[in-house]
């Protein structure tokens, strides 16, 4: 019998990999296809059950991520998502009777994390944070950019002329977006062009980007010797989207700059607007 781990790795990946998925859906592919196997590869695909998954989904929220924290509702439904697509395939082929993933209910997703930074909070991290890092931080507090994103940034996504960056190959949406580049930016972009890589934020010894992880870890250390154990690199992101409203930019353009998908999103901070 046919177990999971055989045909996700022999059918279902080989039919997800580029040209038919861009090159950075197939890398999230594969990321989550490391849980989901981890837990059930071996399992028949005709034997595998709604129970089984469940179980899955149990397990991974008691399991640790990079972050030191468990994975998130929303990377558990992720992975319960990855897992529906495959067995759809195996559904269409006829390899099963019924897809066992439909029965399973999602979790619920709370992202009403609303913590943001005062000024006075944000000169305190910086202050503490690694050379090479500060440069990212002040990214990340002026475009709204996910840590992911900002070190996917290559120089052929900056257009200094026209005064934006390209966001696209790890698009949290998938979907291309412009992010302006205002004066604190530029001024990053002016001192990091020294480095002789593809990448904006790269090691200068090793030319390589840094790694999200890395990222993340450097600027929670930070955050905790600042006495800010509640924070982290994605708070930055919701101090951008907090500073926009504060200075009344309109949510349609708040939107399509931080790539949020609904105005709820943004509709969380209208508190804040003068």
């Amino acid at each position: 019998m046919t177990t999971l781990d055989e045909f996700v790795r022999k059918e279902y990946l080989p039919a997800s990999e580029p040209p038919r998925n861009r090159p950075g859906t197939y890398t999230r592919k594969l990321g989550l296809a490391t849980h989901v196997l981890r837990h059930l590869g071996g399992f028949p695909l005709r034997v595998l059950g709604p129970g089984d998954i469940e179980r899955f989904m149990s397990r991974r929220m008691k399991e640790v991520t990079y972050k030191d924290t468990p994975p998130s509702p929303a990377e558990i439904n992720r992975e319960r998502s990855f897992l529906s697509a495959a067995l759809n395939m195996a559904l269409r082929r006829g390899m099963i009777e019924r897809n066992p993933a439909a029965a399973v209910r999602k979790l619920r997703e709370d992202n009403e994390r609303d913590r943001t930074l005062t000024r006075e909070e944000e000169e305190r991290i910086l202050s503490l944070s690694a050379d090479w890092l500060r440069p990212l931080i002040v990214t990340a507090l002026n475009t709204g950019m996910r840590e992911g994103e900002i070190v996917g940034i290559q120089w052929i996504d900056v257009d200094r002329e026209k005064g934006f960056i390209r966001v696209s190959h790890a698009s949290k949406s998938h979907k291309v977006r412009y992010v302006p580049i205002n004066a604190a930016v530029d001024e990053i972009l002016d001192r990091d062009r020294k480095c002789l890589s593809a990448h904006v934020f790269a090691n200068p010894k090793t030319g390589k980007p840094y790694r999200a992880d890395s990222v993340y870890h450097a600027f929670k250390r930070a955050a905790i010797r600042a006495g800010l154990n509640d924070v982290v690199f994605h708070t930055l992101r919701h101090t951008c989207v907090s500073r926009l409203v504060l200075a009344g930019v309109p949510d349609r353009k708040i939107m399509k700059m931080v790539g949020h998908s609904s105005p709820h999103m943004v509709g969380r901070y209208t508190h804040l607007a003068p």
